[in-house]
């Protein structure tokens, strides 16, 4: 899971086939769903603000996922979109 507040990112996996990942913003009664990590989604991340020499217009997220014979890192925005 990462945040950025207000909003939390909690992650899951699902053995060889994709996990999700889900969106929960303050009072909202129930998580949305906003992407599919990689197979063996491991760890989640933001870019560090104090970042110089790389920028997004957009807020994404970073993944590594890691299943047998399989390794990647990827980045979704973090609405999903």
């Amino acid at each position: 899971m990462v945040s950025q507040q207000p909003r939390h990112y909690p992650s899951t996996s699902n053995g060889s086939a994709n996990g999700s990942r889900r969106a929960v913003a303050p009072g909202a009664d129930t998580p949305s769903t906003v992407a599919r990590p990689a197979v063996g989604c491991e760890d989640l991340g933001f870019p560090s603000s104090a970042t110089t020499d790389w920028k997004s217009a957009e807020s994404v997220i970073w993944n590594l996922g890691e299943y047998a014979g399989s390794r990647s890192v990827h980045a979704v925005r973090a609405d999903g979109s």
